[in-house]
């Protein structure tokens, strides 16, 4: 296949056909050019232990971090909450290791971003004991898909305690979607 337009020397047409065949073998493998670059990725919040704060719970009048949980998450540097029932749903995705998290309240994006990330890795799906993995069985088996594809492994049910205990909370506050600062529920 030669792809010619008037004007454009053999550089040009190299960098076209290039790009063609990049188009073309991005389709062939089902491989999607167009995901969300980790630049969309914010800074998260951490704790004083420099593990990343999931979101904050108020007790009492009292607001306090609800943070990474090594010991109850296996060790895995990624994790994945989803706020499915509210009014305003949230869809996050954490990368302890880099402190970096993404935030969308579009599931689309969310699937997208998941999709993006790295292949092999290990996940832990963060759960509330009010709320579980908060979604409903076909998005759940979404989520799962997108896993699989990228051989991203879940570990959430190898590590049960992989909840936040959000009970006799008084109010609950995430990260917010668009600019990194915090948003209450």
């Amino acid at each position: 296949m030669m792809i010619y337009r008037k004007g454009v020397g053999r550089v040009g047409r190299g960098v076209m056909l290039l790009a063609a065949c990049a188009v073309l073998g991005a389709m062939a493998c089902g491989c999607s050019i167009l995901k969300p670059h980790r630049s969309e990725w914010r800074d998260a919040v951490v704790d004083a232990e420099g593990r990343v704060i999931v979101m904050w719970l108020t007790y009492d009048g009292k607001e306090e971090p609800a943070s990474w949980q090594d010991e109850y998450w296996g060790n895995c540097d990624y994790g994945i909450f989803t706020d499915w029932y509210s009014p305003d749903q949230r869809f996050y995705l954490f990368d302890n290791r880099a402190k970096k998290y993404f935030g969308t309240s579009d599931f689309s994006k969310f699937l997208a971003a998941l999709d993006a990330m790295p292949e092999g890795i290990k996940m832990v799906w963060i759960g509330t004991c009010g709320g579980g993995r908060g979604v409903p069985e076909d998005v759940s088996a979404q989520v799962k898909a997108v896993m699989e594809k990228g051989h991203r492994e879940d570990m959430s049910w190898d590590y049960p305690a992989a909840f936040i205990c959000t009970c006799e909370s008084t109010n609950i506050r995430f990260p917010d979607l668009t600019t990194g600062e915090e948003k209450e529920k």
